[in-house]
């Protein structure tokens, strides 16, 4: 499949998050990849449908769980960085800045 190929340079990247431990996903990669799973999610239903497509239809059905298994992988992913990283927000701000240290920050985002 065509669409396969244009993942092949997708690659994701792991850094660390503010000293605390835990890694976020960054870089333009995943922004590519959000744009490329709209699109090969759209293209794969659009040949779903089609009649032409039946001889390939068990190909495009396997290909269309994989990338709606990784748009669930990313949604959650990106969910929880966004959610660990206003908790750990709000605990610095509403412990006194005597009591925060990189454990106290650390072990949140752990719990989380």
């Amino acid at each position: 499949m065509c669409a396969q190929a244009e993942w092949v340079g997708i690659s994701f990247e792991l850094g660390q998050w503010k000293n605390t431990g835990g890694s976020v996903l960054k870089g333009g990669s995943v922004d590519e990849a959000q744009i490329l799973l709209d699109d090969h999610a759209i293209k794969s239903q659009a040949m779903l449908s089609s009649p032409f497509a039946k001889p390939f239809h068990d190909r495009i059905s396997i290909w269309t769980v994989k990338l709606s298994r990784m748009q669930d992988i990313f949604d959650q992913w990106l969910t929880c960085q966004v959610s660990v990283g206003r908790g750990v927000a709000r605990l610095m701000h509403s412990t006194p800045p005597n009591l925060v240290t990189p454990e106290l920050s650390s072990a949140h985002t752990r719990a989380l």
